[in-house]
This record gives C-alpha cells, structure tokens and sequence, in this order.
C-alpha cells in the first residue's frame, strides 16, 4: 500500500511526539549507571529504616560508602551525578552533607516513562 504525499506529511514527526524533558533525559542517563541505582536503592533503605528518627535529614556519604563498599569520593562522584539530574537532595549541615531520594522528581521520571 502507498501513501500519498499529502498522507505522508500528515503523519506527526519525531519530534512532534516525544518532546525532549529534561528531568526524562538526564534521569535516565544518571539510571543508566548500576551503581548510581545502587545508591538510590541503598538511600531507599536508609530513609525506611531511619526516618522515624527525629531530625533524619538523610545520609551521610560515608555511610553510602560504607554500606556500598567504595571509596567516598567515588560515592560522591555519583551522587553528584544523580544531584545534577535532580534524583537525590543534599541537606547540608556544617560541613557534613546528608543525601535523600528526591522522590517527586522519581515519580515523575516513572510516569513520564509510561507516556513513551
């Protein structure tokens, strides 16, 4: 079956389609790392099993590191990656920083996953 011009330059384009989000686009490269979603997955844990704790603010990356067997620094390589894709939050306090899951920007990464 052909199509007739007029058919072929009605249909939508890429780019009509999908529109480029950024939260979509920088969330999934910062997912793509296994042990960035290792690190979600370990501050996932961390906030269930802490956040009754009064004062929880998040936790520190050398707990992460621990827990994760890596070094700090490599820790915290990849937690400003997930930072730089608004995955994670950082409360800061003196000189310690504590990470969290940014979990409306994580549901909103999921739900615009289903509209591809």
């Amino acid at each position: 079956m052909t199509r007739s011009p007029a058919a072929i330059a009605s249909l939508p384009t890429t780019l009509d389609v999908v529109a480029p989000d950024p939260l979509l686009v920088n969330g999934l490269m910062a997912l793509a790392d296994p042990t960035r979603l290792r690190i979600l997955a370990a501050l996932r844990l961390g906030h269930e099993s802490c956040r009754h704790i009064e004062g929880y603010v998040g936790i520190h990356v050398s707990d992460l590191a621990r827990q994760l067997g890596m070094t700090q620094p490599a820790v915290s390589q990849h937690l400003a990656r997930l930072r730089q894709a608004e995955l994670v939050q950082v409360t800061r306090q003196g000189q310690f920083a504590y990470y969290r899951r940014n979990e409306p920007a994580l549901q909103r990464l999921a739900a615009t996953m289903t509209t591809l």
